[in-house]
Order: structure tokens, then sequence, then C-alpha cells
């Protein structure tokens, strides 16, 4: 099997992430709109709506302002995830791949899963590297995937 060569990709902001974020509060919002407005008047369930609707804004907010930044590092075998200096093994997953972007699972050896977006604006030189690494490392990492093979019939 072809190994991909060593890659370190940068993570930090990602205008998909953000793009989507604004696109679901705003649908929301929408639908929050059309429920008081057939309604005709504010109840307390619609209240607890725009309550909930503004604590998931601002959580929103929050992880627009701080996101999650640090360096994703294939070296050629297995997968490290460098945030503040520090460099732990993790599994990758991808979850989407939209060519120009992806979605991605981390999961650091007994921690939480982090995901992650990723998008070719952040280094387009090597952009195709990670890709090659995500795609071409097997079963290395992937935590989870199943492979099946087909025989070949006489």
């Amino acid at each position: 099997m072809y190994n991909a060569p060593a890659v370190t990709y940068p993570v930090g902001r990602s205008r998909i992430q953000e793009g989507l974020t604004v696109g679901l509060l705003m649908l929301a919002a929408g639908a929050l709109g059309l429920w008081m407005h057939q309604l005709g008047r504010l109840a307390w369930p619609q209240g607890l709506g725009v309550a909930v609707w503004v604590m998931v804004a601002a959580f929103a907010w929050h992880g627009a302002v701080h996101p999650v930044s640090g360096s994703l590092v294939w070296d050629g075998r297995e997968w490290h995830w460098a945030a503040s200096g520090d460099a732990v093994a993790v599994a990758v997953r991808p979850h989407l791949d939209g060519q120009s972007w992806v979605l991605l699972a981390l999961r650091p050896q007994g921690q939480r899963t982090l995901w992650l977006w990723l998008s070719r604006g952040a280094d387009g030189l090597h952009w195709e590297a990670l890709r090659r690494a995500l795609w071409g490392q097997g079963d290395a990492g992937l935590e989870g995937r199943h492979t099946a093979r087909v025989q070949d019939q006489p």
C-alpha cells in the first residue's frame, strides 16, 4: 500500500463552519418567528424557544470568537494533534469531504472527540498532501471504519 508523505496542516478559523452556523441560526430564527406569527401572541413555549435560541447563538458566537487552533500532523505512520506546544497521537476519521473542505473527527486516546473543519484556504500548498494522507492511510487511524472485500468470481 502507498504511504502518503508527511504533512503538517494548520487548523484555525473556518469560514465554512461560520457560514453553516450563521445559516442554521437564521433558519431557526425564521422558524421561531413563523411559529410566533401563526400563534398571534407570545406564550411561554415561544418565550422558551427564544431563550434557547439566544443560548445557542451565544455558544455559537463563543465558538466563532475562540476557534479551535493547532496543527494536524501526519508523520507517515500516525496522526498527531499539536496545540499549544503539546502533540498527542489521535485517531482521525473524515466524515465529510467537499474536495475543498473536510469535516474531521479527532479522537485523542481516552479523551473526547474534537470536530474540525479544514479548508483548502488555510494552506493551499499542502491541501492535496493532507487529503492523500487522510484517504491513503488505510486502516491506520481510521477508528471504526469497516471495509468489505468482494471476491472475484470465475
